[in-house]
C-alpha cells in the first residue's frame, strides 16, 4: 500500500464519525445518567491527591449507592480532569466519546488488517463505527467506561501481536508493558 493511502482508512473513519455523531455533540446538557454521574458529582471536584484517592478508590456511583459495586476509576478521572480542564461542558464530553469510538474503530481495522484483506477490515470497522447500537455509548457521556474498557482490550491484543513480532529484546519488554496496561483498563 503506497504511504499516502495508509492515511485513507483513518481520515474515513474520521469522517464518518463526525458526520454521523453531529446530532449527539449538538445537544446542549448532559442527559439521563450523566446528571448524577457528572453534572451533580461534586467527588470530581478533584484539588488534592487525597480528593484522587477517594475518587479512585470509591464506588463508581457514589458510596451512597446502595448494593451497587461497580468499580471503574479510569472513567471517572477522565470526568474530573474534564471537569478541571473546561467545566464539564458536555459537548466536549461528548467529543472525546466520539474520538474514543473512532479510536476503537481504527484499532479493529488494525488488527483485522493482519488477518484479512484491506477492504474487508475496513468495510467492519465501518460497520462497527455505524451500527446504531453504539448511540448510546457514545451520545451519553457515562458510556465512556464501555469506550475505555473496549480501546484497553483492542490495544492489549494489537501490542501483543506487535510483541510477537518484536526482533528487540527492548522492544519486547516494552510492548509487554504497554499490553498488561492496556488489558488493566
Amino acid at each position: 500500500m503506497p504511504r499516502a493511502a495508509q492515511f485513507l482508512p483513518p481520515l474515513l473513519l474520521v469522517l464518518l464519525a463526525s458526520v454521523t455523531h453531529l446530532p449527539a455533540l449538538r445537544g446542549g446538557e448532559f442527559t439521563l445518567d450523566d446528571v448524577a454521574l457528572i453534572e451533580e458529582n461534586p467527588r470530581l471536584e478533584v484539588h488534592s491527591g487525597a480528593d484522587l484517592w477517594r475518587l479512585v478508590s470509591g464506588r463508581y456511583w457514589g458510596d451512597d449507592a446502595g448494593g451497587e459495586r461497580l468499580w471503574r476509576p479510569v472513567p471517572l478521572v477522565t470526568y474530573a480532569a474534564e471537569r478541571r480542564a473546561h467545566g464539564g461542558d458536555p459537548y466536549l464530553s461528548r467529543a472525546l466519546n466520539v474520538a474514543l469510538h473512532t479510536g476503537c474503530a481504527w484499532l479493529i481495522y488494525a488488527l483485522l488488517a493482519g488477518w484479512l484483506p484491506r477492504r474487508a477490515s475496513l468495510l467492519a470497522s465501518v460497520a462497527f463505527l455505524l451500527h446504531p447500537v453504539h448511540a448510546e455509548v457514545t451520545g451519553g457521556v457515562v458510556g465512556r467506561a464501555e469506550l475505555l474498557a473496549l480501546g484497553g482490550v483492542l490495544s492489549a491484543v494489537w501490542l501483543h501481536r506487535r510483541l510477537r513480532r518484536a526482533r528487540s529484546g527492548w522492544a519486547r519488554a516494552g510492548y509487554a508493558v504497554l499490553a498488561a496496561l492496556a488489558f488493566g483498563v
